[in-house]
């Protein structure tokens, strides 16, 4: 499997090229996406799909994930790459009935639609289990006895 450079969709007149699905060929699909992320349209915010995703990510997701690469390169969490079956956001999406068979420029526009609020979960969960710790820190050394003496 070849790398993919963005500048692959320079050699294509991508707006001619039609929406495709999981069945397309990868390279067809990755400039399908890059084509919608560079476009920048999302959908008309739908409180039954973001409760759908905050579902699944509270489930599946967030227990798993440590970090978020934060740039706006291809594959990453602003522009994820739905090619990769692997990946955290193509599980995430096929979770959700609404959107597992979903094309991917329709995937795209709900990920710019969402991902603002998806990226608050992970800050919200993040500060829960910090919390969390902090709370059992501060339990630990109530029912230890001891003190900490600073010098």
């Amino acid at each position: 499997m070849s790398a993919f450079d963005e500048s692959d969709s320079d050699h294509y007149n991508d707006d001619h090229i039609e929406d495709t699905t999981a069945e397309d060929e990868r390279k067809k699909r990755r400039l399908v996406m890059i084509k919608a992320y560079s476009d920048n349209i999302g959908q008309q915010h739908q409180d039954n799909t973001m409760r759908s995703i905050n579902r699944v990510l509270r489930q599946m997701v967030l227990p798993k994930m440590k970090f978020l690469e934060n740039t706006n390169k291809f594959g990453s969490f602003n522009r994820p790459d739905f090619t990769d079956p692997n990946s955290w956001v193509s599980k995430l999406f096929t979770k959700i009935p609404a959107l597992d068979n979903a094309t991917d420029r329709m995937k795209c526009q709900v990920w710019i639609t969402y991902k603002a609020k998806i990226k608050e979960q992970f800050s919200l969960h993040r500060s829960s289990v910090t919390l969390k710790i902090k709370r059992a820190m501060i339990a630990g050394k109530k029912q230890s006895g001891c003190c900490m003496v600073f010098l």
